[in-house]
């Protein structure tokens, strides 16, 4: 059975709400002409880093975090999301498990994740395929009062055999 991600958004307060959504597809399945949906109704574009998203967009971001100052950028994918969703959406197909996902990518200040940090999984293929992918990723650095500094970068995810429901970054 395929599994897709659908997006689930919610936030610390509740479900968050965006006006415009952004969809992710995937290659088409085995004798199909299809695109795969991977995350729909997004609300920051995957293909995007961090300086090209509208400042409604780099607000999403920033909710994630408990205190930013006013001069604070946290580190964000160069290349935006995309990577990172994909994998996950490769994972869901081969566990039977469900469960919360949490992790959290120590970025240095030249924009490199140093380590993965495991808070929660489901299996932990989920989370040594997807730490993985993070690890990998390059990111724009976090800028602490406009200086380049260490920051972690979350992924959370909803996973149950129907597929993953991402609800926050």
């Amino acid at each position: 059975m395929r599994h897709f991600l659908a997006l689930l958004l919610c936030c610390v307060c509740g479900l968050a709400q965006a006006g415009e959504g952004f969809t992710l597809f995937g290659p088409p399945a085995t004798g199909s002409n299809l695109r795969r949906m991977i995350v729909s109704n997004h609300p920051v574009p995957f293909d995007k880093a961090y300086a090209e998203l509208t400042p409604e967009q780099q607000q999403w971001v920033r909710n994630q975090y408990k205190e930013l100052g006013p001069n604070d950028v946290p580190p964000f994918p160069r290349a935006g999301l995309a990577e990172l969703y994909r994998a996950a959406a490769l994972v869901a197909d081969r566990i039977d498990s469900g469960g919360y996902l949490y992790l959290v990518a120590r970025v240095n200040a030249e924009g490199k994740a140093e380590e993965i940090e495991v808070y929660n999984t489901p299996d932990t293929l989920v989370s040594r395929y997807v730490g993985m992918a993070m690890l990998l990723e390059k990111y724009t650095p976090a800028r602490c009062n406009g200086v380049p500094c260490a920051m972690e970068f979350p992924f959370r995810l909803n996973v149950s055999r129907s597929g993953l429901y991402p609800n926050v970054l």
